[in-house]
């Protein structure tokens, strides 16, 4: 699934309606450009929380602060499949065309926080594999039953 469409209505970003190329998956420019506000408002569209309680608040003020009374909708692409989230300052959860899987995303600050803690590290790791509690079951289910006669 990949971004295929960022609007910003209102506020700091008024007027930013850009696609960007599918596989996209860092920001770059200079310092003051709106890197930063960006990625808090697709976070913050799609709720997808942050790193630790601390920066999950830092990130939540930041884009309310960028978006104002405005709102920020992205359109989703998986394949064939849109998807189209929208959230606005007073909403308390996006609003969604259709399911999607929400990202990981990771602000500068929290990609150091990460790199510097061995648990950070690990606990990022294990968020790709997701619960593997069904999965070590069903295998003990089939290794017991090739032990059975």
């Amino acid at each position: 699934m990949h971004i295929e469409r960022i609007q910003i209505e209102e506020g700091f970003l008024n007027g930013f309606d850009v696609y960007p190329r599918p596989g996209l998956s860092v920001v770059i420019g200079a310092r003051g450009t709106g890197k930063t506000s960006l990625i808090e408002l697709i976070r913050f569209c799609l709720d997808v929380p942050s790193y630790t309680p601390e920066a999950n608040r830092r990130s939540r003020d930041h884009a309310l602060s960028v978006l104002g009374s405005g709102q920020i909708t992205l359109t989703l692409v998986d394949g064939v499949r849109r998807v189209t989230v929208t959230r606005s300052a007073a909403e308390d959860a996006p609003r969604a065309s259709g399911p999607f899987l929400p990202p990981i995303i990771l602000s500068q600050t929290e990609i150091e926080t990460v790199g510097l803690q061995p648990g950070g590290r690990l606990r990022l790791l294990d968020g790709f594999m997701g619960d593997q509690r069904p999965l070590l079951a069903a295998e003990t289910v089939k290794s017991l039953a090739r032990m059975t006669p």
